[in-house]
C-alpha cells in the first residue's frame, strides 16, 4: 500500500509485542521511527516514554530518540538545523480549511471500518481491559500499554477533527493503525463474554 496507515499499525503492535516480551531497546527503537511513519507516531512515543519511566528503564530511553537523530542529522544540510524534524512538522499547525466536525465522528466511523458484531465486542472487551487493569495488576502489566495507545490515539483523532486542527479531514482511514489493537479488544470482550455463559 502506498498509505502511511498500514505500515504504522505494523509498527504500533510491533511495539506492544517487543515490550510484552521485555525486549524495551528494540521497543524504543522502533517507537522512535513511528514518527516519520505519521506524525501521530510522536503522541505513541510519548505515551511509550512514560512506560519507560515507569519500568525503570533508564537504558532503553536513548533508543527512542534514534529516529530523531538520524533523520535529523540526515536532514541538516537542506533544513539548516538538525532540529527540523521538530520545526518542519507539516501538520503543526491550527485551524486548517478542511473543517471540523462532531466529537463522537470517529467513534462512530468505527463501527463502519469493523462491523456490527467486532464493534460491539470491542466495547465489551474494552470495559473488561479497563476492569482487569484497575483491579489485578497482573494484567495491568499486559493490558496498560496497548490500552493507551488505543485510546490515546482515538481521543486524538477526535479533538482534532472536532477542533479543526492539525489537517485533520475526518478520513476514516486514520483509524486503521488502532484496528490491530482493537481487534484484541474484540477478541477480549469475545473470551469475557463466553466466560461469563460458561458459568450459567
Amino acid at each position: 500500500s502506498g498509505l502511511t496507515e498500514p505500515l504504522f499499525a505494523l509498527g504500533l503492535v510491533t511495539v506492544v509485542v517487543l515490550a510484552e516480551e521485555d525486549r524495551w531497546r528494540p521497543a524504543a527503537l522502533v517507537a522512535g521511527l513511528l514518527p516519520f511513519v505519521r506524525s501521530e507516531g510522536l503522541l505513541v512515543l510519548g505515551v511509550f516514554m512514560c512506560f519507560l519511566v515507569l519500568h525503570r528503564q533508564w537504558r532503553a530511553i536513548p533508543w527512542s530518540a534514534a529516529g530523531h537523530v538520524l533523520f535529523g542529522l540526515a536532514g541538516w544540510p537542506l533544513h539548516g538545523t538538525p532540529f527540523w524534524t521538530f520545526t518542519r512538522i507539516p501538520y503543526a499547525q491550527g485551524a486548517t480549511g478542511y473543517g471540523s466536525g462532531e466529537a463522537g465522528h470517529f467513534v462512530e466511523q468505527l463501527l463502519y471500518l469493523t462491523g456490527v458484531p467486532v464493534y460491539v465486542l470491542f466495547w465489551v472487551g474494552l470495559l473488561a481491559a479497563v476492569v482487569l487493569v484497575v483491579r489485578h495488576p497482573s494484567w495491568r502489566e499486559r493490558l496498560s500499554m496497548p490500552l493507551s495507545f488505543l485510546v490515546v490515539l482515538m481521543a486524538a483523532h477526535s479533538l482534532f477533527w472536532a477542533l479543526g486542527i492539525f489537517h485533520s479531514m475526518g478520513l476514516s482511514r486514520v483509524l486503521f493503525p488502532v484496528l490491530p489493537l482493537a481487534a484484541l479488544a474484540a477478541a477480549g470482550g469475545l473470551a469475557f463474554l463466553r466466560q461469563g455463559m460458561a458459568g450459567l
